[in-house]
């Protein structure tokens, strides 16, 4: 399941971090999905906006999911995950 939708309307791009069971809170798959949306966004040059919603009625973003990003695969929490995708 996608976790951030992609939708064009005209020269705009709606992207929807859907992750309604978690708030829209943020992992790394989520993360991977927006920067993904962005650089395609910005590779089109008919396109002129980009908005950056959450799906569901609850919460836009309630910002990182800290349960998915530590663990084994991030031992340096959230961190480690804005040194590896800051741009």
């Amino acid at each position: 399941m996608d976790k951030v939708f992609y939708t064009v309307e005209g020269d705009l791009v709606v992207l929807t971090i859907n992750r309604v069971e978690a708030m829209n809170a943020y992992d790394a798959e989520t993360v991977d999905q927006l920067g993904k949306g962005l650089e395609r966004f910005d590779d089109d040059p008919k396109l002129r906006v980009a908005i950056l919603t959450g799906a569901g009625s609850k919460a836009f973003c309630a910002g990182a999911d800290l349960k998915k990003l530590h663990g084994p695969s991030y031992e340096g929490g959230i961190h480690e995950l804005w040194e590896r995708d800051r741009q």
